[in-house]
């Protein structure tokens, strides 16, 4: 199955995956213009990352006091429910506007970072402004490309001038 890293950085590069045995295998997309097969080591070591021993297998809810480290495995039902509940009574007792939203997008995951978007805007949730550094480099996208995506890698090799600033390409 085709699809893509989703490791937090702006690459999003390209990835075969496949389950044998019922464990996840992935490898570099050789066909891919760009990435051309390469799997950085946080791409390469997702299966390890999905099936560790040491990694959440389903829902826990605290119990005792905050810090206490004791916790109890909960259903997806009653875990969900809990967190509706929560969320219902933070707006009764604080109004929507208390409950904020963290998310961010480093990797440029439209589909990771729009998803909850939409239950956050029907709580009339507040929102981060994310940063001097993510509105600057946002406007800066929307000046020279007309969008905040940014610009198709392929187009890269059409281009008269590049500058690469902060960042050594041929490196990096």
């Amino acid at each position: 199955m085709f699809s893509v890293c989703m490791r937090d950085c702006y690459d999003t590069c390209s990835i075969i995956s496949e389950i044998k045995n019922g464990k996840l295998f992935v490898r570099g997309n050789p066909k891919h213009p760009i990435t051309q097969g390469f799997l950085c080591p946080k791409g390469a070591l997702l299966p390890k990352w999905l099936h560790s021993e040491e990694g959440l297998k389903t829902s826990l809810i605290r119990e005792g006091e905050r810090g206490a480290g004791k916790f109890r495995e909960a259903s997806w039902e009653e875990a969900i429910s809990m967190v509706a509940a929560k969320i219902k009574e933070t707006i009764e007792n604080y109004g929507s506007e208390s409950i904020l939203v963290y998310n961010y997008a480093g990797d440029r995951g439209v589909v990771n970072f729009h998803f909850p978007m939409r239950l956050f805007h029907y709580l009339n949730a507040s929102f981060l402004d994310y940063g001097i550094c993510d509105r600057a480099g946002q406007e800066a996208l929307k000046d020279v490309y007309g969008t905040a995506v940014g610009l198709d890698p392929e187009e890269l090799k059409n281009q008269k001038l590049i500058v690469y600033w902060g960042l050594n390409a041929f490196w990096t």
